[in-house]
């Protein structure tokens, strides 16, 4: 009996690597109907809570469910990163600096944590749709996805507006049935973005929004470069949100290492393009950052579209 349970535990430690090198194979994404329902890169343990003012209960999927699937779909975008920075030269150019390149890939392994489980800090976090601590008129505004609070403390907040709730996922969704390729109110779709062909708004998800607002938190980030990791503009004062802002578009040995979205959009770009098989063009501005959940162009600001008059009125209120 001994010798039995012995032998199948050698037998799962030596199977153990190749499962998990298999993970991110780009043939298992190949084979596998899109998106990959239950599909686990790691083990969800640092998370961060989620407060009882986002609903449980109504129609689903409830802002809860939307939620939960976001927490996740963000750190398989962090995951599947982790996976391919090494190997892959084509997109980084487009984002970062090459000599940048071992501090981004810093900022990606402090986000994916020990052991894969995500960093203990997220686990900080708490998402909420309303702070009572935002002073009035200082939250997000009518074209807001979220804005993070508290940045600078142990104990930091992310607020979800209900725009954010417009924004889709790309992993399963508690409550929603049906085909993923035929559900284009719920999911990001890989025909959609590939008829589209150029890196665009169209490729981000509530989730890819988490993943800009993890990057502002200063006990996460600060380290990696001596300073925050907060919202840079352009020449001319456009924000820094958006793929057409980030690509190619921003001063790659000054600002690009400490902009929020210049890991995000970068990270949906290496996700989408290994999930569809497909290499997407530049984006074109603005029409690739024309958010269809935004009610005005002219405040328009891309990947999470928010607050970037809110974040520069109060020290410690970020978009």
């Amino acid at each position: 009996m001994l010798h039995t349970f012995l032998l199948a535990s050698l037998a799962l430690i030596i199977f153990l690597p190749a499962v998990n090198a298999q993970l991110f194979d780009a043939e298992v994404y190949a084979k596998r109907t899109f998106p990959f329902p239950n599909y686990r890169f790691y083990s969800r343990v640092n998370e961060p809570k989620i407060d009882s003012d986002v609903l449980n209960f109504g129609p689903a999927p409830t802002e809860r469910d939307k939620v939960e699937t976001a927490i996740y779909d963000a750190l398989q975008l962090v995951m599947v990163t982790l996976a391919k920075i090494d190997q892959e030269t084509t997109i980084f150019p487009d984002y970062s600096s090459r000599r940048d390149k071992g501090k981004v890939k810093r900022v990606i392994e402090r986000l994916a944590g020990e052991c894969l489980v995500g960093n203990s800090m997220l686990a900080k976090i708490t998402i909420r749709t309303h702070d009572t601590m935002a002073p009035q008129g200082k939250g997000c505004g009518h074209d807001s996805v979220a804005y993070t609070f508290s940045y600078q403390d142990d104990l930091p907040r992310i607020v979800i507006s209900p725009l954010g709730f417009k924004k889709r996922a790309y992993t399963t969704i508690r409550g929603v049935g049906g085909s993923y390729e035929d559900d284009p109110d719920h999911y990001v779709r890989c025909r959609e973005i590939r008829a589209i062909g150029r890196v665009s708004v169209h490729m981000e998800t509530l989730g890819s929004a988490l993943l800009h607002k993890y990057m502002h938190f200063d006990h996460l980030m600060f380290d990696i470069y001596g300073k925050s990791i907060d919202d840079q503009e352009l020449r001319g004062g456009r924000a820094a949100y958006g793929p057409s802002a980030v690509y190619n578009n921003l001063n790659k040995n000054l600002l690009s290492r400490t902009n929020p979205d210049s890991y995000s959009i970068y990270a949906v770009q290496v996700f989408w393009s290994e999930v569809c098989q497909f290499s997407f063009a530049a984006p074109q501005y603005p029409t690739d950052d024309v958010d269809p959940d935004c009610q005005s162009l002219s405040s328009l600001t891309g990947s999470d579209s928010s607050c970037v008059v809110q974040q520069k009125s109060r020290k410690r209120l970020r978009g």
